[in-house]
């Protein structure tokens, strides 16, 4: 197939994302990489990356396609005139709180669009010597669960190994069901949907209302992103959730609400209700795609309003567990189906999220787990992996986890109107963690 001559529209949850973009919200993500070269004894440089990298954009055809709007619907389309390099650049900062500054200005700096919907940035100049590849990439091309996979594929658990190089293949392109017909289906299954919700029916612990707003997302709409990045152990994790019986995603989102909670203390605000956090879900962990967004949301409580701590964990990890529960029982499909009408859902949020004083979600969560041992690039082994996630209006927080290697890393996006000190939240979330498992172990 000559280049130039694929065209495919983009349905569901990747039209989505791109109908979701504005002047104010750029819908690409950043994943973090910080390289340890001790083993090799020299820095990577740009030109090893451009050298190496074209053996493995195969790893989906979106990394060779750009979206284009045609007759009012998005399609991908490959790029005859793409060029590697135009994707590749080089910063210098001043250590690992430098690092955060560079990824605020990737996060609030929208990507090309007449090119493919990614590009590489190699960073020098943190501590020991070590460097960074950040990753900037539509969430139209790959969402948090199919990223993980492509780090890994792209990846060796072993030292001086590499993959083998990967192939190009073309998605085939499906034919679209008649109008009518998607919409009958959509209708059946949003009635299925509500059929289930009340069926599973548990009590309280899934949100299902909405609440006033609070100083981590007031009502704004201005441009610009600030990031922080940090992580904590797993183990510390892992024994809090053995200690109180709870999951350890459920002990994670208990630990970043008592982080909220001791956020909002210190900035005079008394919580008076809980916050609601909303995560994505996808249908099968172990799927191995590396491209698409499949995920369906859920939401949680953050009873940031509880004076207890090992009370506030508990009702976070059971609502967590329930919330989870509850979106399998409904399944994904109405989600993922619905998506394809995703021209709807952004001009009306566009136009009334700002709006009202009251909201269905405060802030945006995402937990993923990784490989448990470090991954290798050749010699350079990756000892760290961050993903700061997007955060848009009205939940302009957003807080993604990966456990990789023995940590959980964290990396927070927030528009700094909602919270210009996001590096002072992951202190007081790692100081909470301390004193909950001193709690949890003596009690």
């Amino acid at each position: 197939m000559r280049a130039g001559t694929y065209a495919a529209p983009i349905d569901g949850g990747d039209a989505m994302m791109l109908h979701f973009e504005s002047p104010t919200a750029a819908f690409h993500t950043l994943k973090l990489a910080v390289l340890d070269t001790a083993r090799r004894g020299r820095p990577v440089n740009l030109a090893e990356i451009a050298e190496v990298a074209p053996r493995y954009l195969g790893i989906t055809a979106r990394l060779t396609q750009r979206a284009e709007r045609r007759e009012r619907r998005w399609h991908w389309v490959d790029d005859p005139g793409f060029d590697l390099t135009e994707h590749l650049d080089e910063r210098t900062v001043d250590g690992t709180a430098g690092l955060d500054l560079l990824c605020g200005e990737l996060a609030g700096a929208h990507l090309d669009q007449s090119r493919p919907l990614w590009t590489l940035t190699l960073v020098h100049g943190l501590p020991e010597g070590r460097q960074a590849v950040v990753a900037r990439i539509h969430h139209a091309i790959m969402d948090g669960s199919a990223a993980m996979n492509a780090f890994t594929a792209l990846t060796s658990p072993t030292e001086g190994t590499a993959p083998e190089p990967m192939e190009r293949t073309l998605p085939p392109i499906e034919a679209r069901e008649p109008l009518p017909r998607r919409l009958a289906a959509i209708a059946a299954l949003t009635v299925d949907g509500w059929r289930r919700t009340r069926e599973y029916g548990p009590d309280e612990s899934v949100p299902r209302r909405i609440l006033p707003r609070t100083r981590i997302n007031p009502r704004s709409n201005r441009p610009g992103r600030v990031c922080a990045s940090g992580s904590v152990p797993l183990d510390e994790v892992t024994e809090l959730a053995r200690l109180l019986g709870v999951g350890t995603m459920g002990a994670l989102h208990g630990v970043l609400a008592q982080g909220l909670r001791d956020y909002l203390l210190a900035h005079g605000e008394a919580p008076a209700h809980p916050l609601v956090a909303n995560f994505g879900v996808v249908e099968d962990v172990n799927d191995p795609r590396c491209e698409g967004t499949r995920l369906a949301t859920a939401r949680v409580w953050m009873p940031v309003e509880m004076t207890d701590p090992l009370a506030l964990v508990r009702r976070t990890a059971r609502s967590c567990t329930e919330s989870v529960a509850l979106r399998r029982h409904r399944g994904f499909e109405l989600q993922l189906r619905a998506a394809e009408f995703a021209r709807i859902v952004p001009v009306l949020r566009n136009r009334f999220v700002n709006v009202p004083t009251y909201t269905p979600v405060h802030l945006q969560t995402a937990y993923v787990v990784g490989p448990a041992a470090a991954r290798w690039f050749g010699d350079v082994e990756a000892v760290g992996w961050t993903s700061f996630a997007v955060s848009v209006a009205p939940a302009d927080l957003s807080i993604t986890a990966y456990t990789y290697a023995g940590r959980v890393w964290l990396g927070v996006v927030v528009t700094p109107g909602a919270m210009p000190d996001p590096g002072l939240y992951l202190h007081l979330t790692k100081d909470a963690l301390r004193l909950l498992l001193e709690l949890a172990r003596t009690a």
